[in-house]
């Protein structure tokens, strides 16, 4: 017996590709527009996003929205479609004014261009 053979699942024509698991994503409201960091939330979680946590940013008076990759890359795809909901800056270093967030690996400020 060749115990190299693909695995069935593999042999049907299933890939044995590990998808890598989605970017968790903090989304805070760098304006006084109350609910925007919500509405923003549930338009990018009916897309499929992860957001695990929502709320406001310590400054409320971002004028442009701003996507921090804390992740060197590595969401790019989700960057993409992400600015394609929110139009967006993105910057891969977070000022030192930010505090990094525990349980995110891009952080969403949400500024006066926001259309949601």
């Amino acid at each position: 017996k060749n115990i190299f053979n693909e695995p069935a699942d593999m042999a049907a024509g299933v890939s044995g590709a590990v998808r890598p698991a989605p970017a968790r994503i903090e989304i805070q409201n760098g304006t006084n527009r109350t609910g925007l960091a919500q509405r923003t939330a549930n338009a990018l979680m009916a897309l499929g996003f992860t957001v695990s946590r929502v709320g406001n940013a310590a400054e409320r008076a971002y004028e442009k929205s701003v996507i921090y990759d804390l992740t060197d890359g590595r969401f790019a795809e989700a960057i993409a479609k992400i600015r394609s909901v929110i139009e967006a800056n993105v910057s891969s270093s977070l000022p030192v004014s930010i505090p990094t967030p525990a349980d995110a690996e891009l952080l969403i400020i949400l500024g006066q261009n926001a259309a949601l």
